[in-house]
């Protein structure tokens, strides 16, 4: 999958480059993600948590260093955003699933 080895190569750009901020943004991020993972599951909130979760994984790959690969990580992320409807309905509405998303994170 051409999106999942961008993210991979990105996150270790990151990793290297990172700085403090970075890393802040990151925590800050995950806290907001955290917060909405505790509330109820429910068809509304599936935007905001689409919107939260690609945040989070934004911030960690902003570290990189590149706008160019963000950019291209961006519009592959864009070209998957039918599929990831589709899992999200299966996994962030399931109460089970939404416990396993919030121990990953």
């Amino acid at each position: 999958d051409a999106r999942a080895n961008m993210e991979a190569m990105l996150v270790r750009l990151a990793i290297e480059r990172g700085d403090d901020a970075w890393e802040a943004e990151i925590l800050a991020r995950a806290h907001m993600l955290s917060k909405l993972e505790a509330s109820d599951a429910s068809e509304h909130m599936l935007d905001e948590w689409d919107q939260r979760h690609q945040a989070f994984h934004s911030a960690i790959v902003a570290g990189c260093g590149s706008h160019y690969l963000l950019q291209m990580r961006e519009r592959l992320f864009d070209l998957a955003a039918r599929y990831r409807f589709i899992w999200l309905r299966e996994t962030v509405l399931s109460v089970e699933m939404l416990e396993d998303k919030h121990i990953q994170h």
